[in-house]
């Protein structure tokens, strides 16, 4: 039987600012002004397996590379899914401008290569 654990990346930085971000967008929010934002449509794609953590015996370890087994989820390669979805302040903020979520079935780097893809998200906007 195993002794691994479930443990993150250590990406502390990144995930540092990325929970920054979502805080400001979040907190910056001004509902007296939610007629001057944009409507938004998110274009996402679950085709490709993201990597969302790793079996390693201790923390520690996976900073000397010793980690074989990671764990995937849907993604597009870079962002999982789920949270490409889900826009910061729930309900009550940005989810009132976004005005659909477009499907494609490119990888991260390419999604805006996706112009079938593009074409909808504009066409949800403004058609």
């Amino acid at each position: 039987r195993s002794t691994l654990s479930i443990h993150s990346f250590p990406i502390r930085r990144s995930s540092d600012l990325s929970s920054q971000f979502h805080a400001e967008l979040t907190d910056l929010y001004d509902p007296a002004k939610s007629h001057l934002y944009p409507p938004m449509v998110v274009l996402t794609s679950q085709k490709t397996p993201t990597v969302r953590g790793v079996l390693s015996p201790t923390y520690d370890a996976i900073k000397t590379g010793h980690y074989e087994h990671l764990l995937f989820g849907e993604g597009d390669g870079i962002v999982l899914y789920d949270s490409a979805r889900e826009l910061p302040g729930g309900e009550g903020r940005w989810m009132r401008h976004l005005k659909g979520v477009e499907e494609s079935s490119h990888g991260h780097v390419s999604l805006l290569g996706d112009l079938g893809g593009v074409r909808r998200c504009l066409e949800k906007l403004y058609g």
